[in-house]
């Protein structure tokens, strides 16, 4: 009895995992017919949002170092 119900279980199993694999499947997005025009706009506006993010990530790092001019330069190096 119990040989069966593991076979029950494992056959469950595998019909579960094609079942989940064949029928969930995501479907392929269709891919939009853009013109030269709308292309160079979307890279602007890529470009435009990668810069800002750069600025964003050069203000988050900013720091009290970096306010009274400290850096690691002008500190006297130790012989060593």
């Amino acid at each position: 009895m119990s040989l069966l119900g593991v076979l029950l279980g494992i056959g469950l199993f595998i019909g579960g995992f094609f079942f989940g694999k064949y029928v969930y499947a995501p479907k392929p997005l269709p891919t939009p017919n853009l013109s030269e025009e709308e292309k160079a706009k979307i890279k602007e506006e890529r470009e435009q949002l990668i810069a800002e993010q750069k600025a964003f990530r050069s203000l988050m790092d900013y720091n009290a170092d970096m306010a009274y001019g400290i850096n690691d330069s002008a500190l006297p190096k130790e012989s060593g």
